[in-house]
């Protein structure tokens, strides 16, 4: 009967132990208190910054063809077809 009974509780044990191992190692260790940090006093004068330029830059160059699709770049553009292939 205890023979029985230990080989029944074998597997779920088993589990359970292997559950507990992958928990116990996916717990890292605690991060260390960060140190407070030394504040410094604001300065007298603020030194102006320089305001950002804006400039417009038209990068688009396309438009639509007579028969209405739509093209991108110029018409006399080099074009580089390579083609992939398997055929074993």
């Amino acid at each position: 009967m205890l023979a029985m009974k230990s080989r029944t509780l074998f597997w779920p044990l088993l589990f359970t132990w292997f559950i507990l191992l992958a928990l116990a190692a996916c717990g890292g260790a605690a991060e260390p208190a960060a140190a407070p940090r030394a504040t410094r006093a604001p300065a007298a004068t603020a030194t102006p910054r320089p305001t950002p330029t804006v400039t417009a830059v038209t990068v688009f160059d396309g438009g639509r063809n007579d028969n209405g699709t739509f093209y991108r770049g110029q018409a006399d553009a080099p074009v580089t077809v390579i083609d992939y292939g398997d055929f074993l």
